[in-house]
């Protein structure tokens, strides 16, 4: 959502050949959904690493 917020945005100013930006507040907004997004999709990947177990371990061959 954020990032096609942040292109919503990029876009028309691209078209105006980068001038003026008077959006300001449209790409703080975006920007802070599209890093709040970011920081979801990194958290849940560090939580799920803490979450494996050291017997499902995936390079341990020697089988118990």
């Amino acid at each position: 959502m954020g990032f096609a917020g942040c292109a919503w945005v990029t876009w028309p100013w691209a078209a105006s050949d980068f001038g003026e930006l008077h959006e300001v507040r449209q790409v703080l907004f975006w920007s802070m959904w599209l890093f709040l997004g970011l920081q979801v999709i990194f958290g849940a990947f560090f939580l799920s690493m803490l979450g494996i177990s050291r017997e499902t371990f995936i390079g341990d061959y020697d089988a118990k």
